[in-house]
C-alpha cells in the first residue's frame, strides 16, 4: 500500500509557495533606486524608505545611477535634479527607456517651474523640494518627505 499524503499537506505547500512567490513579486515591485549626492541625506532617506518596505539601492551621481540601471530597472526611483556630475533627469530618461512604467520623483533644493515641467514631461510623477534643513536634528522633515514620497510612488495611476 502506497503512503498517502494528506491533501492538506499539499495545500499547505502550495500556500507556502504562493506566499513566497507573491512576497518576492511584491518585493520586486517595491524596488527603489535613490540617486542623491548629499552624503548625509542619502543614507537617512534610504533607511526611511526601507522602513516603509522598499528594497533600496543607492547612487551618489548620474554615472553611478546609470551603472545601477545596468544591473536592474527598479519599479520606483527618487532622483536629485542637480548632481555633482550632471543632471538627474539623465537617470530619469534612462530608467523610463528601460522600464516605462517606473514611477519617479525628482527632488531638488533649487526648484523652479521650468525644471518641474521638464521633469514631469520626462516621466516623473512629481517634483518635490528637499527639506531646507536635512541635518540629523530635523528628522521630522525627513520623515514627512519620506511619507510623501511613499504616497506619491505607490499612488494608483
Amino acid at each position: 500500500m502506497e503512503d498517502a499524503v494528506s491533501p492538506s499537506v499539499h495545500i499547505g505547500a502550495i500556500d507556502n509557495h504562493m506566499s513566497n512567490t507573491s512576497a518576492s513579486n511584491e518585493k520586486a515591485e517595491k524596488s527603489l533606486l535613490i540617486v542623491e549626492d548629499d552624503k548625509s541625506f542619502l543614507p537617512r532617506l534610504a533607511r526611511a524608505m526601507e522602513e516603509r518596505g522598499f528594497q533600496v539601492a543607492t547612487a551618489e551621481s548620474v554615472a553611478d545611477g546609470l551603472l545601477e540601471l545596468e544591473k536592474f530597472a527598479p519599479a520606483f526611483a527618487v532622483v536629485d535634479l542637480k548632481l555633482g556630475d550632471g543632471n538627474g533627469l539623465d537617470v530619469v530618461s534612462a530608467l523610463k527607456k528601460l522600464r516605462p512604467d517606473a514611477r519617479v520623483i525628482v527632488l531638488t533644493g533649487y526648484g523652479n517651474i521650468a525644471t518641474a515641467v521638464n521633469a514631469v514631461k520626462m516621466g516623473a510623477v512629481d517634483y518635490l523640494a528637499k527639506p531646507a534643513d536635512r541635518s540629523e536634528e530635523h528628522t521630522s522633515e525627513l520623515q514627512s518627505l519620506a511619507y510623501l514620497v511613499c504616497r506619491l510612488l505607490l499612488e494608483k495611476k
